[in-house]
């Protein structure tokens, strides 16, 4: 466990107190880098701080939480969004959360993380989440259920996931 795990700190960003232009860049950087649910994903990762942030004109906003040493390396990140739907399904969805590979075997830096994004929270919370991602025990301690699988028709391309699942079984 890295000795300066006691300094990390938590900062919330929200569309009012924006994190800066270098920020966003190495936010975007650290969660393509230490996500599970991202395979070279950062066009998506920015597209959820946009949102997150109200820099596109139609997002209801939402909030990003780093979490960082003294030094202002990451150690981790969590982006929020509101997806409007409250009554019909979650109010925000954790588009991305990562922990540094360094951190993610200490639980108490998880469960800050998790806990500072449920707190911020005025309603359910939805996190697609893979079965791989080391936020799994955190999140099962907060009291989130597995409920439904996920089934998606990426219309742009045409193609079923079932499609791109068998294209990487074939390689």
């Amino acid at each position: 466990m890295p000795r300066n795990m006691e300094n990390l700190k938590l900062k919330l960003h929200t569309p009012f107190d924006s994190p800066s232009y270098n920020l966003t860049e190495k936010i975007i950087q650290f969660v393509a880098q230490n996500s599970p649910e991202c395979n070279n994903c950062k066009t998506n990762i920015q597209r959820s701080i946009d949102h997150a942030l109200k820099n596109i004109p139609t997002s209801l906003g939402g909030y990003i939480i780093t979490l960082s040493s003294n030094n202002g390396e990451l150690a981790g990140v969590s982006i929020l969004n509101r997806t409007g739907l409250g009554g019909i399904m979650s109010e925000y969805i954790i588009s991305h959360m990562a922990i540094h590979p360094k951190y993610a075997n200490a639980e108490i830096w998880q469960k800050k993380l998790l806990n500072k994004t449920l707190d911020i929270c005025n309603g359910d919370v939805t996190f697609l989440i893979k079965a791989n991602n080391p936020m799994i025990n955190a999140c099962v301690e907060h009291g989130f259920e597995y409920q439904r699988m996920e089934m998606v028709y990426l219309k742009s391309s045409g193609e079923s996931i079932q499609d791109q699942l068998m294209a990487q079984r074939a390689k």
